[in-house]
């Protein structure tokens, strides 16, 4: 696997599972990536200084460590949905720190590991990416130009409304609610067909499609009308 088509692979990593959308993230999300263009580009420069691998090895235990408490919370039920999301992205940490380690190894099977760990964020950027896709072209639904949106639930309304590709990545799909329907695998994207009889839909994150709500679980909140 070449370093130029791994490098991407982080990319794709980064920009589907971080937010950017505060100076506190954008920073960090940059300096990830440099810090991958580095190690893959100049292996033996990089792996001459001590603190780049005593860092990363450092910050891969500690995404271990959360990841494992994040998912554990996530499991609970109910549990707010933003943990399951940390968690799949302590998951692609982890990845990240582990591949930047093996790639400025010089063990024999450090190769191996460097491709075991660019799939992991391959499979990672796939499923955020591939779902944001999914999701714009409302896969699941034939809407017949009838009009319709997609809304997330925030507090105790679905305010949010999901309006592009980008906002339909996985690093921003998560409901805030804390209730049985904040489970990660509920209502967290409806697809709304408002009229005098609304249809709602909810994203299936396993299938990457919307199936139809049975009225038996629709909840109070559901809108009626797009924003």
């Amino acid at each position: 696997m070449k370093r130029s088509f791994i490098i991407l692979i982080v990319a794709l990593w980064i920009t589907g599972w971080m937010t950017f959308t505060s100076v506190a993230v954008d920073p960090v999300a940059f300096a990830f990536l440099a810090l991958a263009i580095w190690a893959l580009n100049d292996p033996n420069r990089f792996a001459a200084l001590a603190w780049p691998s005593k860092s990363l090895m450092v910050l891969s235990n500690v995404s271990l460590t959360l990841m494992c408490c994040t998912a554990l919370i996530s499991s609970l039920d109910p549990s707010p949905a933003v943990f399951a999301i940390a968690a799949i992205w302590l998951l692609g940490a982890f990845a990240y720190f582990k591949l930047l380690i093996n790639a400025a190894s010089d063990d024999s099977s450090a190769p191996v590991r460097v491709y075991f760990f660019a799939g992991v964020l391959a499979l990672l950027s796939v499923w955020s990416w591939g779902s944001a896709l999914a999701l714009y072209s409302h896969r699941g639904v034939d809407l017949e130009d009838r009009p319709a949106c997609i809304l997330k639930p925030n507090e105790l309304a679905y305010s949010e409304h999901f309006s592009s590709v980008w906002d339909m990545r996985m690093s921003s799909f998560a409901s805030t609610w804390d209730t049985v329907t904040g489970d990660f695998l509920l209502f967290h994207a409806v697809l709304l067909i408002p009229g005098e009889d609304p249809a709602h839909y909810n994203w299936s994150k396993r299938y990457l499609r919307f199936e139809p709500i049975d009225p038996a679980n629709q909840d109070a909140f559901l809108p009626t009308h797009c924003p």
